[in-house]
């Protein structure tokens, strides 16, 4: 070709290159009407994928069936079997992140002079975020299209109608067609898949149809990063890529300055490799290829230095408890695979080293379940298998959402593979987890604590992962343990689990994963490659070690290593362990927000996982020698399958009606009913001995199951017939009650003695009782008071002597009480005082209970302005929406609801920010998935709820989106400085995405955010890894938000902030959903605001589309002097370990405090029986943040020795004095039991 002819079409290229594409319409090119004819055409104008190859909705079979791509001969070929439905793009991971060329041949008779042609490529759709740009060459002319966004995924999975048509029409000058063969090529370079609709080609009526005759084409020639021996010598191979169309032909291709290389080429693509010295800094060789010994095309091609690879593949199968069918058929499956895995290796004993089966078993549920249904002679075969390393066990018990797990469920993760340890003399030292992306940061002690050295990360390639890959795929680290006591190697494979998900092992993808590894400065000559075949849950692949057998014996390198993730990381570390970087921080987990689709039965497993941790310690306390160890592990495998990432079928958002979905969310819910139901029977079987017979409730215990002393509200269920409301302690003192709206009985259990139970007696004593009158028109309030401690007589002496003489202090006017009068009835031991003001009346009845107790003489009512102080009325009303108690006073907006003031009395401070118009537990839903603009709930209606003198409450009722209703109840505690939030949001059913979030703006200057997590406390950005989700947290229990003046940490003040039921929180601002408009954030401003983010249906698979009906979430908020983090720790384990109250015989030995620890920071986490022989087991973690010096003092008797354990609960060595624990260190003693 010319050079001005070739110039002459580059322009063109360009001015086409501005020319708009078409969309949504039928429109023909842009060519004189009867001056052109359709030449030929692939597929039909219809919308439809049907006619194509791979369509409507195979996509995942792309890579095998077109490993080269597409190649068409107009008028042979036939697009059922031809022409995929879908051109990948580099952005698609599943083939292989790399460009796609698809190739058009046609001939033509003549080539014409003058008019103009049209190329029309019709697309159903084209991808929604990352559409691709497109090379079209025709010929040597070349043009660029960017195409458009299009719909979406579902076009894509065969509902077609779902698309965004896209037409895009190149006209050229119809010279650039030429007789003979002509050749179109179609390249994705940039951005994702498109769906064809119909390729066509206009042309003058002149041009006349030919054969595509015998043709022989060199297309690309290039180099891969493998190695070859020849003759004891290492040589490098150049591939030639060749097309040839006709009758077979020898092609010949030469390396200068190596032996030529023949290939007998048949019709289609041949790749034929020639052979080149092994060079050790980039080269330029020439190549030749002949045909027919006449030389055809030389290309110059530089040669790079090859590394010396070892790619080691783990072969395993994702396992997703459902999704890709019903839990129990996805059990049987695996269940199958161990039996055929044990064959394929048994096959293959003989083979070389490298290419032997080996088959890692990701997580051990399905083990679990096999060996208890396996016969003795299959159970045998397993183990054995194991032993011989046919088969590797990896430790987690599933793939688990590990921010959702609460600290101890962490530690139960981990259980089975120390019962499999200890039962058949196994080795599990490492740890596997797939698709999910992001990991709490305890579980590296709980993993190194267990003797797991290695963790292996396959997550997810491209779905919701945020920087998980870009910032650890391929980079193996050292990952340290909030202490900085423990450490374990982390490799995060650089793609992924799921690779070979549409294909087997081959030679393109592998090569081309080389290439960007080299590219990208890789350091290391090993590699993990993740094999995971067929789709989730996939099976075993029988062909692997033949292929690799073959590989080794062609290739020299790079080698492959049919490996598990023990066997890899050990010669990782051997190799390499001096330069592996060490980190610490969090992972945040970027899944867990599906939790969120489910808040009802999340709510529940996480109280249920605390449950049992409160039911192993009363099992200690009071029973340890019955110790029900086995109903306690299947009780916590329900807890760890509902945290498990498989929440749903894969179409629960497409068909979240289907059988198939309800199918599978029946199961994944009976693991937190059953949860709940179990820890419930463990709790109430831990005291059954301890309890009363008796039909009347005469006293209870009310234990502690935590390692300091308590106090805090207990309430009696409104069922439980009691002998009477008045309630005193053990040693007589009378405790401030109240009977709650519900009927419960509330009373302040006060310094319950750790790990431990204090009595409490009740008795008949009527308790006070007002009743508001109208008398003469006028209202009058008379009090009933039924004395216990003092005579009638005695107390009225006590009401005329002091209000005759007191200042009231009442709204901040000092008065005395007037207008009342006082009698009494001392045949009942009743006083009885009108009042005709009702704070009067509040006020004698305070003095009153004050009084009214053996030690009476030395105490002294003291009064609060504005406290709400109504007991019992039949008419109630709000003090203007405010709360008080001794510490805390707080206002309610009356118009949304919001708590717009909160003080503590300490302070002068208010801790509520009312800058952005937020308040706490402000209510805001987000319609769809932009959060630019949420919206509030409707108009409140304040009524009191609890009137005193215990609990006093305002009851906040609403509409708001989203729900049938929202109340919200707002708590304070005589005597605790805490204020309790109750709301219940009773949701509507809807399927279009959506999130329901609860503000609270704190005012808290030059705040730092803390986050509780398990085993670590975690401050947004500064303690999260490079990566690391920021657009919302799990949180365990609290997140605190402290003042800080200076590098030291000295606060002024602060709050924290108690979450009983939700686990997610965002920081800021609603940040919930990246393709909202949010994207992924990469770094979090400070903030002192966060926002609880209890409900969405966000996710596009798996989750729940929709939730309806009540759910309740709980908050406590407490205001402090400066951050103490083991303080922080203990409101938060108060909060969700509640006191714990059993009916008793009223002389019955009372179960005494048996331990308390020292210092203060540091707590105890368990308290339990060990599962095997005689002895408590303590769990120990320093929540301070700071070294501590820690010792355990033991009631008498005192335990004769002490053990450091591990988490098997095995002696590991014996403590006999103080024990030096690093801040946020854990520790487990095994202490024998007399």
């Amino acid at each position: 070709m010319k050079v001005a002819t070739l110039t002459k079409y580059l322009v063109l290229s360009l001015l086409f290159y501005t020319c708009p594409c078409t969309g949504g319409s039928r429109t023909a090119p842009t060519l004189a009407a009867g001056q052109t004819k359709l030449l030929w055409q692939i597929g039909k104008a219809d919308n439809n994928t049907a006619e194509f190859a791979l369509g409507p909705d195979r996509s995942n079979q792309y890579s095998v069936t077109f490993p080269r791509d597409a190649l068409f001969v107009a008028g042979q070929s036939d697009p059922k079997q031809d022409w995929p439905y879908i051109q990948p793009g580099p952005a698609d991971l599943w083939a292989g992140s790399k460009s796609h060329t698809f190739t058009i041949l046609f001939g033509v008779k003549n080539a014409p002079s003058t008019g103009d042609c049209a190329l029309v490529l019709d697309f159903v759709d084209t991808h929604s975020s990352k559409p691709p740009k497109m090379q079209i060459k025709i010929n040597e002319a070349s043009f660029i299209r960017e195409l458009p966004k299009g719909a979406g995924d579902p076009s894509a999975f065969g509902e077609v109608e779902k698309g965004r048509e896209h037409r895009c029409i190149i006209e050229f000058p119809a010279r650039v067609i030429e007789a003979g063969t002509n050749t179109i090529t179609i390249t994705s370079l940039t951005g994702s898949w498109i769906l064809y609709d119909y390729v066509s080609l206009r042309t003058p009526v002149v041009v006349e149809t030919g054969h595509v005759g015998a043709t022989t084409k060199l297309l690309d020639v290039h180099t891969q990063p493998f190695l070859v021996e020849r003759s004891g010598k290492l040589c490098q191979p150049v591939m030639a890529s060749v097309l040839h169309l006709g009758e077979p032909v020898e092609a010949t291709v030469t390396v200068k300055g190596s032996k030529p290389v023949k290939q007998l080429l048949k019709s289609g693509y041949k790749v034929i490799e020639g052979l080149a010295p092994l060079v050790t800094k980039p080269t330029q060789v020439e190549v030749d290829v002949k045909v027919a010994g006449r030389s055809i095309d030389k290309r110059t091609v530089t040669i790079k230095p090859v590394r010396k690879w070892e790619v080691y593949l783990l072969h395993h199968s994702h396992v997703d408890i459902g999704y890709t069918h019903v839990q129990t058929e996805v059990e049987r499956k695996h269940w199958g695979y161990f039996e055929q895995v044990i064959e394929l290796a048994r096959k293959s004993a003989d083979y070389p080293p490298g290419s032997r089966f080996k088959w890692n078993v990701e997580v051990l549920w399905a083990v679990d379940s096999y060996l208890k249904q396996a016969s003795k002679e299959k159970r045998e075969e397993f183990i054995d298998a194991v032993k011989k390393g046919w088969i590797k066990l990896d430790a987690l018990y599933g793939n688990e959402l590990t921010a959702l797990c609460r600290p101890e469920e962490l530690i139960r993760l981990v259980d089975y593979a120390q019962k499999l340890r200890q039962r058949y003399d196994l080795t599990i030292n490492s740890a596997m987890i797939t698709d999910v992306p992001g990991y709490t940061w305890g579980i590296v002690p709980v993993l190194a604590q267990s003797g797991v050295k290695y963790f292996s990360v396959g997550p997810n390639r491209g779905h919701r992962i945020g920087y998980t890959l870009s910032s650890w795929g391929d980079k193996p680290f050292y990952w340290q343990s909030p202490s900085g006591k423990h450490s374990i190697l982390c490799w995060v494979a650089g793609e992924g689990y799921s690779f070979f998900h549409a294909g087997r092992l081959d030679a393109g993808r592998l090569f081309n994963y080389l290439k960007r590894l080299e590219s990208s400065k890789y350091p290391y000559d090993m590699l993990q490659v993740r094999y995971s075949i067929g789709g989730d849950n996939g099976p075993p692949d029988p062909g692997l070690s033949d292929f690799v057998k073959n590989w080794n014996e062609k290739y020299a390198y790079p080698k492959l290593v049919v490996s598990t993730a023990s066997e890899m990381c050990r010669e990782f570390e051997r190799r390499y362990a001096g330069r592996i970087p060490k980190v610490r921080g969090d992972f945040t987990p970027y899944w867990e927000d599906g939790a969120g689709s489910s808040a009802r039965e999340t709510s529940m497993n996480r109280a249920a996982a605390e449950r049992l941790v409160q039911a192993d310690t009363l099992w200690a306390m009071l029973n340890p020698a019955r110790y029900p160890a086995e109903d306690f592990y299947n009780a916590w495998r329900e807890v760890i399958l509902y945290d498990e990432h498989t929440w749903g079928a894969h179409c629960s958002i497409s068909q979240p009606d289907s059988d198939f979905t309800k199918a599978q969310w029946k199961i994944k819910q009976a693991f937190a009913l059953d949860g709940d139901t179990r820890s419930r029977k463990l709790l109430k079987d831990a005291f059954a001995e301890h309890r009363t017979k008796a039909k009347k409730i005469v006293a209870v215990d009310v234990f502690n199951t935590c390692s300091w002393p308590r106090t805090d509200l207990v309430v009696l269920p409104k069922d439980w017939k009691l002998a009477g409301d008045t309630v005193r302690d053990d040693g007589g003192k009378r405790v401030l009650s109240q009977r709650l709206s519900t009927g419960e009985l509330a009373f302040l259990g006060d310094d319950v003695p750790p790990i431990g139970a204090k009595r409490f007696i009740f008795d008949a004593d009527s308790p006070p009782k007002i009743i508001e009158q109208v008398v003469g028109g006028a209202p009058e309030f008379k009090l009933f008071y039924f004395c216990k401690y003092r005579t009638s007589d005695e107390l009225k002496q006590v009401v005329r002597g002091q209000f005759a003489t007191k200042l009231f202090n009442r709204k901040g006017k000092s008065t005395k009480v007037r207008d009342y009068t006082v009698s009494s009835n001392p045949a009942a031991n009743q006083l009885i005082v009108r009042c005709k003001i009702r704070e009067d009346i509040e006020a004698v009845l305070e003095l009153l209970q004050a009084v009214d107790v053996p030690s009476f003489a030395a105490k002294r009512p003291t009064f609060y302005a504005g406290q709400t102080r109504a007991f019992d009325f039949d008419k109630t009303r709000s003090q203007d929406a405010e709360l008080t108690n001794s510490r805390i006073a707080l206002t309610v907006d009356k118009k949304t609801g919001a708590i717009v003031s909160l003080k503590w009395k300490k302070l002068k401070a208010d801790m509520v920010n009312r800058k952005n118009g937020m308040g706490l537990n402000d209510y805001f839903y987000v319609a769809g998935r932009n959060p630019k603009d949420p919206q509030r709930n409707g108009p409140v209606k304040i009524n009191v709820k609890e009137h005193g003198p215990l609990v006093a409450s305002l009851l906040i009722e609403s509409d708001a989106p989203g729900c049938h209703k929202l109340s919200r109840e707002v708590r304070l505690i005589a005597g605790l400085d805490r204020v309790d939030i109750i709301n219940i949001i009773d949701k509507q059913k809807i399927y279009k995405q959506e999130g329901v979030h609860l503000a609270f703006a704190f005012n808290v200057p030059k705040g730092m955010m803390r986050i509780d997590t398990p085993w670590a406390v975690v401050r947004p950005e500064l303690d999260q890894l490079p990566g690391a989700c920021k657009n919302y947290f799990t949180v365990q229990r609290w997140v605190d938000v402290s003042s800080v003046r200076s590098p030291k940490d000295n606060a002024d003040y602060g709050v924290t902030w108690a979450t009983v039921d939700a686990p997610l929180i965002e920081v800021g601002a609603i940040t919930n959903d990246p393709r909202g408009g949010v994207g992924w954030i990469k770094k979090l401003e400070p903030s002192t605001t966060l926002y609880s983010y209890v409900m969405n249906n966000y996710w596009e698979t798996n989750y729940k589309a929709s939730q309806e009906g009540p759910t309740t979430f709980r908050y406590s908020i407490r205001p402090h002097r400066g951050f103490d983090s083991g303080k922080a720790s203990k409101f938060g384990i108060e909060r969700s370990q509640p006191l714990i109250v059993v009916p008793v015989d009223k002389n019955a030995p009372l179960r005494s405090s048996i331990l308390t620890v020292e210092p203060a920071g540091v707590i105890v986490t368990a308290f339990k029986p060990a599962d095997v022989g005689k002895a408590w087991i303590v769990r120990l973690f320093n929540a301070s943040g700071r070294p501590a010096k820690t010792r355990i003092i033991w009631a008498k008797p005192a335990p004769k020795n002490v053990w450091l354990s591990n988490l098997a609960e095995e002696k590991v060595a014996e403590i006999t004095g103080p024990v030096e624990m690093a801040a946020y260190e854990i520790l487990t003693l095994r202490v024998p039991r007399r």
